[in-house]
């Protein structure tokens, strides 16, 4: 260990090591960093915000992480204090001008070592509107822990300048992540969800891969090898990305909500179904598939408001047959992601390994096409009190083929969808139908849920190149 460090030293958590795994495997070093921006409506006073910001981090201990190697090991430590030197404002003369700005901060590595591992600023428009963008490592917090922040954060702006009580504390991420040590340490939990995953990996076959893109890559792959089902689709080389953002109506997102709320089944298996709808039937209505769903781990109310990162991504393998209708299939996928949930104290790097051991895959090759996040900001803003417009940025780079994370949107009533694709991999007419077919599947399903998955998928379109 490093006697020259006054603090006390911990391992970084599951989440952090999966998030360190592609860091430190990643030629463009990017690839793991979270670039979000929200944006008031209003007028907010820049020299109380500051202060809130300073508050923020004094509450947030996930903003005091600083991390070190120790022993050849990647190693965390919380300062017990830390008020910035500078808090940088700037006043940009459009909304063009403010996301050509951030969107090449969001391109430029987030340091890790001997560095503050985010950056933070606060700006203006000229329709009186006040904005705070931050550029933050995925060790330091997720997606989840970054709205939470941007909540919190807004919450204390308005108790600072009205005077008021503070928000509800948030909860210590170092105290936190203790319990993560003692599940690690605890043999008989640890080998019981290990048993559960071997059972996971084993008991269904082989993996299919179902790329969003149809079935070229995988045809590909079976001139060398004619029984090959995953081939290799992850690139950390040819990695470069952009963002296409689509829109999904206020109608059908309401209507969505709707059978949510009869069905209880969580929004974004909603929306995932729909887009593993399309990918069965772009790659010959295969039945079998594999997503993965970013997840956050905080399921108790304790662990709802804590900062830091707790992201863990879920694999979610169903097969589908076209007798079943929308409503079991979309059954079935929500039972999944309910029986990984249960196991998500299990890491994910142990799961990701059983899984390449049992199924004999390379670390290049992955059975999931995209990984998919939801983001309900929406609640965020109700919590702080402050309506806000969310943005998110593209880091440029991304290793495997697509990201598709999707936020509801104050204005409208609707959904916004980011799709992060590797560009070199992914074309526009892939995203344009991955969507198309996506709505179409929700539409038709939600007005007949009795509907068989057969006769939903002779609904949607196929490429035309592949017909």
């Amino acid at each position: 260990m490093r006697k020259d460090m006054p603090y006390k030293l911990y391992d970084i958590i599951p989440s952090q090591q999966t998030m360190y795994f592609l860091l430190k495997y990643s030629i463009h070093k990017q690839v793991v960093q979270i670039p979000l921006c929200v944006t008031v409506r209003e007028n907010l006073d820049i020299d109380i915000l500051k202060k809130a910001f300073v508050e923020e981090i004094k509450r947030n201990d996930a903003l005091r992480i600083r991390f070190v190697k120790a022993d050849k090991q990647i190693k965390q430590y919380f300062l017990p204090e830390y008020v910035p030197e500078d808090i940088p404002v700037m006043h940009f003369g459009s909304t063009v001008l403010r996301d050509e700005y951030f969107q090449k901060d969001a391109q430029k590595p987030v340091k890790l070592f001997k560095s503050v591992p985010y950056r933070f600023v606060i700006f203006t428009l000229p329709d009186g509107s006040t904005g705070m963008y931050m550029n933050v490592s995925h060790l330091v917090t997720d997606a989840i822990g970054g709205v939470l922040f941007f909540s919190d954060l807004l919450g204390v702006y308005k108790a600072l300048k009205n005077g008021t009580d503070m928000p509800e504390p948030l909860t210590s991420y170092e105290e936190y992540i203790q319990t993560e040590f003692s599940y690690l340490a605890n043999e008989k939990k640890h080998g019981r969800d290990k048993d559960w995953y071997i059972h996971y990996w084993k008991d269904n076959g082989r993996l299919f891969y179902a790329g969003i893109h149809g079935h070229d890559l995988l045809d590909k792959a079976r001139k060398k090898d004619p029984d090959i089902t995953v081939p290799a689709a992850y690139d950390p080389i040819h990695d470069k990305a952009d963002v296409i953002k689509k829109e999904v109506s206020k109608e059908l997102t309401e209507k969505i909500y709707a059978y949510c709320r009869e069905h209880t089944v969580p929004p974004e298996v909603m929306f995932l179904y729909g887009e593993r709808a399309h990918a069965s039937k772009v790659n010959y209505r295969a039945p079998d598939i594999l997503n993965m769903l970013m997840c956050s781990r905080r399921a108790t109310l304790t662990s709802k408001r804590v900062g830091g990162c707790l992201a863990q991504p879920l694999q979610l393998r169903t097969s589908h047959e076209e007798t079943e209708t929308f409503a079991q299939a979309v059954d079935k996928l929500s039972a999944c992601r309910n029986s990984l949930v249960r196991h998500m104290n299990f890491p994910y790097l142990e799961a990701r390994g059983l899984q390449q051991e049992i199924q004999h895959l390379s670390a290049m090759q992955g059975p999931s096409c995209l990984m998919f996040s939801w983001l309900p900001v929406t609640y965020a803003a109700k919590e702080s009190g402050i309506d806000f417009d969310f943005t998110a940025y593209c880091m440029g780079r991304y290793v495997m083929p697509l990201y598709v994370f999707a936020v509801p949107n104050p204005k409208d009533g609707g959904t916004d969808f980011y799709y992060m694709r590797r560009s070199n991999f992914i074309k526009t007419e892939h995203i344009d139908l991955l969507h198309k077919n996506m709505i179409s599947a929700l539409e038709k399903g939600i007005a007949n849920p009795d509907m068989t998955v057969g006769q939903l998928l002779d609904e949607l379109e196929d490429f035309p190149w592949q017909k």
